[in-house]
């Protein structure tokens, strides 16, 4: 067997590793930005609220749940990536 056609081999079984990898994590991607949006809009609407309002209640509650679905995510992420490396 040749050099470069062991090579494509390897390059083509490591890509479809991260092509799994990114196909796992596409619905986490669209879930981050639709709270993000959700995030920013119960912001806007807090805005000069009492800070014991509903409103700010909601945005607070969705900004720290914003956070702890990226921390989530980056987890996520980097052990596919690693797992994909090798």
């Amino acid at each position: 067997m040749r050099a470069w056609t062991v090579i494509t081999a390897e390059r083509t079984q490591h890509d479809s590793r991260y092509a799994a990898g990114f196909r796992e994590i596409e619905g986490d991607v669209c879930n981050l930005a639709r709270m993000g949006d959700v995030a920013a809009i119960l912001a806007a609407e807090a805005d000069g609220r009492d800070p014991m309002s509903v409103e700010v209640e909601l945005a607070t509650f969705a900004v720290h749940h914003l956070n702890e679905m990226l921390q989530s995510f980056r987890k996520k992420y980097f052990a596919l990536y690693d797992g994909g490396a090798k």
